[in-house]
C-alpha cells in the first residue's frame, strides 16, 4: 500500500521507530498484553520487571472450557423406493355403452320351471343387437390378443369385416389410446358371447381382466313372451289364453305405449257338468290374484281390470280385461289365474 503524506513526512523512508522492541531474539511483549494477563488470569507481575519478552511467562493455564448442553435430535424419516416405470402392462378394457359386459365369476344362475340352470343376467343387449365401443387401456405400445367368441353359434368376431364367422379370428394390436367398434348384430334367439385376453410375450394383463378361463361375458336375449293363462286344476281344462311380447326387462309404469294395459281373454272348460262363478268372490279378479310361474324372473303386476263371466250354459268360464304390467320378464314367463278361484262345478 502507498505511504501517505503524513507518514512520509513524520517517519521519512525510515521505519525502525515501528518494530517490535526486542530483547536478544524475543519480542518484549507490550504493556497493554501485560496489563490483560493480569487482570484476566490472575497473574501478578512484578512491577519493576520490565522489558518482558513472550518466552519469560510460564505455565499460565488454557483458555477456560465451558461444557455445552447436550442436544438431542429427533429425526423421522421416510424411505421411499424409487419408483420404476410400467411397462408392459394391460390395466383395463372400457367399453361404451359401459356396463355391457359381466364377469363370468359374477353371474348368477337359477332353475328355471323346467330344472334347466339358467343365467340371470345383469346387464344384456336386446334382440336389435348393438354397437360397443371398446378402448383397451394400459402402457403405450403394449401388444394385447383380444378374442370374442360367439359360444352359442360357434362363431368368432372377425375386427376387420366386424361380423362374426365360423374359424379362429382374434384382434392383435398395441395400446395407442385409440378405440374401435364390436358389432352385436341382431338376433331372434338368445345368444352368449365371450371375451377375452390371450397371452403374447412380456405383456402383463391385471388380475381382474378377462381371461378365456374366465371371460368377460354379453348376453343377448329375444324379446320374451309372456303368457295369461290359468293354472293347472283337475277340476277345470284351460281352453285358450292370451300372449303378449315385450322387450327384455323393460319398465312399463312409465308412459309408453304399453302403460295402459294389456288386453287378455283366457277361458277354460270344466271337465264335468257345468260351471258358474263362485258367489262368495264376486267377478273382478284383483292383482291379489294373478301370481308368477317363475320363483326368480318376477312379473310385477300394476293393475288389473280384469272380470270374471260364465256364459249362459255354463260351459265356458271367461277372465278378460286389461292388465298392466310393471316391468317385463327378462325371459318367456307365465302370469297364472288359479280357476278354482272364481269357478265352481254345479
Amino acid at each position: 500500500m502507498a505511504d501517505t503524506e503524513e507518514e512520509l513526512l513524520k517517519y521519512g523512508s525510515d521505519r525502525s521507530e515501528l518494530a517490535p522492541i526486542t530483547r536478544g531474539v524475543r519480542d518484549v511483549v507490550d504493556e497493554e498484553e501485560v496489563r490483560e494477563l493480569e487482570r484476566d488470569r490472575n497473574v501478578l507481575i512484578s512491577r519493576g520487571v520490565s522489558n518482558l519478552t513472550y518466552g519469560d511467562i510460564e505455565n499460565i493455564g488454557d483458555d477456560p472450557i465451558y461444557p455445552a448442553k447436550e442436544t438431542t435430535l429427533k429425526m423421522v424419516s421416510v424411505v421411499e423406493k424409487i419408483p420404476i416405470p410400467s411397462v408392459n402392462q394391460i390395466t383395463g378394457l372400457t367399453t361404451s355403452p359401459a356396463n355391457v359386459f359381466e364377469k363370468s365369476e359374477q353371474i348368477q344362475y337359477y332353475t328355471d320351471v323346467y330344472s334347466n340352470e339358467v343365467s340371470y343376467p345383469s346387464s344384456f343387449v336386446n334382440t336389435d343387437g348393438a354397437n360397443i365401443n371398446i378402448k383397451v387401456v394400459g402402457d403405450l405400445t403394449t401388444q394385447y390378443v383380444l378374442v370374442v367368441k360367439d359360444t352359442t353359434n360357434v362363431q368368432w368376431y372377425d375386427w376387420d369385416n366386424e361380423e362374426f364367422n365360423n374359424g379362429v379370428t382374434k384382434k392383435s394390436g398395441v395400446i395407442d389410446g385409440s378405440n374401435f367398434n364390436l358389432i352385436i348384430p341382431s338376433k331372434t334367439n338368445e345368444t352368449v358371447y365371450h371375451a377375452y385376453f390371450e397371452g403374447v410375450g412380456s405383456t402383463n394383463a391385471a388380475s381382474n381382466l378377462p381371461t378365456e378361463k374366465y371371460p368377460w361375458v354379453i348376453t343377448q336375449l329375444k324379446k320374451p313372451i309372456v303368457t295369461f293363462k290359468f293354472d293347472y286344476s283337475d277340476k277345470f281344462i284351460s281352453d285358450s289364453n292370451t300372449t303378449a311380447i315385450f322387450n327384455p326387462g323393460a319398465a312399463l309404469n312409465v308412459s309408453t305405449s304399453l302403460s295402459s294395459g294389456t288386453s287378455i281373454e283366457m277361458k277354460v272348460k270344466p271337465k264335468r257338468s257345468t260351471l258358474s262363478l263362485k258367489d262368495n268372490v264376486g267377478s273382478k279378479v284383483s292383482t291379489q290374484y294373478i301370481y308368477n310361474e317363475s320363483s326368480v324372473d318376477i312379473i310385477q303386476v300394476k293393475s288389473s281390470e280384469l272380470v270374471a263371466s260364465v256364459n249362459s250354459d255354463g260351459s265356458i268360464g271367461t277372465i278378460s280385461g286389461t292388465i298392466t304390467l310393471s316391468e317385463s320378464p327378462l325371459r318367456d314367463s307365465c302370469l297364472l289365474i288359479s280357476p278354482e278361484q272364481f269357478f265352481k262345478i254345479t
